[in-house]
């Protein structure tokens, strides 16, 4: 009743916001698809005063949307479908739509140059888009071969140190590491593990002495080992992989020498295989496991008390539990002669594709970009309208129990559904007491007023110690971006490209997944190695290296 009451209200709200049907009709509709949120069916959504907002937004530009939402797992179908037909929306998102189609989009014509509606730009979207505008990666990331732009990206600019300096820096955010019970060593009397031995003798040590206290030796590291293809998350990207100097996804793009790394291929793989048998064979790893930094299973793990290691951000849990203390531990040298390595947070970022009908009026299109690309659209996405300014800070004032913003429909723009861009560009209009969010180390971010003044506070003494200590050693060891840099800044890849990408890559997959389950498991054997290589390059990985290659040296370097 209370949600009813609400919608009906806002629908009132948006009425009278609106001038009522005259004015209403006065707005040129703009048809945009995208797909639901979890929190409201698509007529609560659009009676939420959030969206009133935004409505109100797009009135100002002369726009109505005209919006349709579907359930995620349909909406590739959906759009498919929609693209058949021929009837594309003016504005869509192309979630499960391969890169082949959306090139074949561009090529059959379908698609609109975001280039040939920036001439009617109010001048938003085309400073945004310019040269040294903040929306500018998109240029950079997904301009197709003749040199236009045909998507629009999701941007953010949280990340930023070193030479690729954007954004909020990467210190806030993101600063995963490997982890240890710091209370079970200090019930064990044991000290912080430095070497590989030592590491391996620690979790035997609180296994074997039921350090957890439930009379079951099922003390053990939690890591990823079941799949290399996922944007977030794999088996090269769970911290001990990094030791053996591995990049933490296949493919990815190595910052110092701009190479596309294959980490199968890379000289510390066989020792990391051999070091993760060690704790298999030790009982101190569970193949069964299977959690990631971000996966469901690992609460459900940290909830049983059983984890004594595991890779997750240095300054917080996945799992809040006063009684369980987990401290940053050292990057340890798996192998002589290999520096070890450190993935984190590395330049603004623009990922996912959108996309605008070629029938869709260019002035209508510039118009809804003048919006999407504005800042205080950025504003209204990570805050909705509940929100103070605090010292140059954006505060979020409204609530976060889903019960009560649903019910109210007062919540973050970024709750209501994907069918507007991402866009979270905080950095670029906050700042605290003047000064800006923007920090070219790591040093200046933990010498900023900001950091000392607003995040350290909240964070537990111990917490802030695990931050420090991440801090030093990534001002040394970072090297990899911590998303898989395909889904994160890959450009648009050519016809020919998205031809070797759907030809290859899916099989490839699937076989780096069977050969690095075998390996480890032992069914396989290392010796034999030089054929599945062979096997490898037989199933085009070369002819993906290459690929990739050419799209990173497409990137500003």
């Amino acid at each position: 009743m209370k949600k009813t009451l609400a919608c009906l209200l806002c629908t009132a709200l948006l009425c009278g916001l609106m001038g009522g049907a005259g004015a209403e009709a006065e707005l040129k509709p703009f048809k945009v698809y995208g797909t639901l949120s979890s929190n409201f069916t698509q007529e609560e959504m659009l009676a939420t005063p959030t969206y009133q907002a935004l409505a109100e937004k797009f009135a100002a530009k002369g726009l109505k949307l005209d919006v349709t939402l579907v359930e995620s797992s349909q909406y590739p179908v959906v759009l498919q479908s929609t693209i058949a037909t021929g009837t594309l929306p003016d504005f869509f998102y192309t979630s499960g739509i391969s890169n082949a189609d959306l090139v074949n989009l561009i090529r059959t014509s379908k698609v609109m140059a975001i280039d040939d509606a920036l001439q009617y730009s109010d001048g938003t979207a085309a400073a945004a888009l310019g040269e040294g505008g903040y929306y500018h990666i998109c240029y950079d990331k997904d301009a197709y071969e003749d040199g236009k732009l045909y998507y629009l990206g999701n941007v953010s600019s949280l990340p930023g140190v070193e030479d690729d300096v954007f954004g909020l820096s990467g210190t806030t955010a993101n600063t995963y590491c490997m982890k240890i019970r710091q209370d079970w060593l200090d019930k064990l009397n044991l000290p912080m593990p430095t070497t590989l031995d030592e590491y391996l003798d620690t979790l035997i040590a609180f296994r074997e002495n039921d350090a957890n206290g439930n009379g079951i030796p099922d003390e053990r590291m939690v890591i990823q080992t079941n799949t290399c293809n996922k944007t977030f998350g794999g088996y090269f990207d769970n911290g001990v992989a990094g030791w053996f100097g591995l990049a933490n996804y296949v493919f990815q793009l190595n910052r110092e020498t701009w190479q596309a790394e294959v980490p199968f291929l890379q000289e510390g793989f066989g020792d990391y295989i051999r070091f993760l048998q060690r704790c298999v064979d030790a009982d101190v790893l569970y193949l069964s496991d299977n959690a990631g930094k971000n996966d469901k299973a690992l609460s459900t793990l940290l909830a049983q008390n059983v984890v004594s290691s595991y890779f997750y951000y240095s300054n917080t849990d996945y799992y809040i539990d006063e009684n369980q203390i987990y401290t940053v531990m050292p990057v340890m040298q798996g192998v002589e002669g290999i520096d070890p390595v450190m993935d984190g947070c590395r330049g603004y970022k623009a990922w996912n594709y959108w996309g605008f009908s070629s029938k869709a009026d260019p002035q209508a299109v510039a118009a809804f970009l003048d919006v999407v690309t504005s800042l205080d659209y950025s504003i209204w996405f990570s805050f909705g309208t509940q929100y103070e300014v605090q010292d140059g800070i954006y505060v979020y004032t409204g609530s976060t129990d889903k019960d009560e913003y649903t019910a109210t429909g007062l919540t973050k723009g970024s709750n209501l559904g994907t069918f507007v861009p991402t866009n979270t560009l905080t950095a670029v209009y906050a700042n605290y007491k003047g000064e800006n969010l923007i920090y070219d180390s790591y040093d200046a971010y933990l010498n900023s007023l900001y950091f000392n003044e607003i995040i350290k506070p909240t964070y537990k003494d111990y917490q802030v110690d695990n931050f420090e200590k991440w801090c030093k050693m990534a001002e040394e060891l970072q090297l990899y971006n911590m998303n898989n840099d395909l889904s994160m800044i890959l450009p648009m890849m050519s016809p020919e490209d998205a031809e070797i990408v759907g030809d290859y890559q899916n099989d490839l997959y699937t076989y780096m997944d069977e050969l690095f389950s075998n390996l480890i498991s032992g069914n396989w054997s290392l010796d034999d190695y030089d054929q599945y290589v062979k096997q490898m390059n037989g199933m085009g990985m070369e002819e993906l290296r290459e690929v990739y290659q050419n799209l990173y040296d497409k990137l500003p370097h």
